[in-house]
Order: structure tokens, then C-alpha cells, then sequence
């Protein structure tokens, strides 16, 4: 799945400095959102599963999580119950073509939100200002 790179509605103070986990298995989705979100002066790391992305916020302080929710090799829920298992505060935002939790589940799970693919872009930047502004 391709996602256009338009022109961002959010705005750009409300991500500089912040550092953000992109945890996307699709590389042709996770790194246009890397770009995107380094473009609003992010820094980005990425992973392209729950594994990977759970030992890069082991060791990285993170402002905000976005993780696909179906991956091989750890999905986002498991990644989700991993971050806040270990006492972890970081909001996480789920991204899904298919979720077998309901809006409800995850955000009983911890999620600060969901957003189902395909997506426009400007939903999810403001989703993700919305919650590094509380």
C-alpha cells in the first residue's frame, strides 16, 4: 500500500524535537510516514515488527508509538501489551487494515488511538499532534 505525500495540515511546532517509533512491516508505508514525520522535525526510528520496534523502546525514550497492528514477527498488540506491561507511559497510536480488537479493546489495552487503513495522512498527523499536545 502507497500512501501520497501531500501537504501536512498539522502544525510543525507541535513535533519538533519529539522522537517518534514508526513500527510498520509494508517498507512502502513505514517509510513514507518516516519521511513525513521527520519533515515536521521529528526524530524517527523505525522497525518493521513488534520485535523489533518493542527493543528500540527498551532503549530509546519515545514521545509516541505508530504501529501497525498485523505484522509477522510481533504485532502491534503484542508490542501495545509489551510497552505498558513494563510500566511504559508512551501514548501509541494502532494503524490497521483489520483488527481483531474493536476501538474499544485497544484503547481498554492502553492505545490512545486507532485509525484503519487505508488512511489520509492529515488524520493521522493530527491524531499524533493531538496527543503530543496533552
Amino acid at each position: 500500500m502507497t500512501i501520497p505525500i501531500k501537504g501536512t495540515v498539522a502544525d510543525q511546532a507541535q513535533f519538533a524535537g519529539k522522537t517518534l517509533l514508526v513500527v510498520e512491516d509494508e517498507a512502502d508505508l513505514r517509510e513514507p510516514l518516516v519521511m513525513i514525520f521527520e519533515e515536521l522535525g521529528c526524530k524517527v526510528f523505525e522497525a518493521s515488527n513488534g520485535v523489533e520496534g518493542f527493543q528500540i523502546a527498551c532503549r530509546e525514550s519515545l514521545d509516541l508509538v505508530i504501529s501497525d497492528i498485523r505484522m509477522p514477527g510481533g504485532d502491534g498488540i503484542e508490542l501495545l501489551k509489551n510497552i505498558k506491561g513494563r510500566g511504559g507511559s508512551t501514548p501509541i497510536i494502532l494503524i490497521t487494515g483489520f483488527s481483531p480488537l474493536s476501538a474499544q479493546e485497544t484503547a481498554a489495552l492502553g492505545a490512545a488511538a486507532i485509525l484503519a487503513k487505508p488512511f489520509e495522512v492529515c488524520d493521522l498527523e493530527q491524531a499524533a499532534a493531538r496527543i503530543l499536545a496533552a
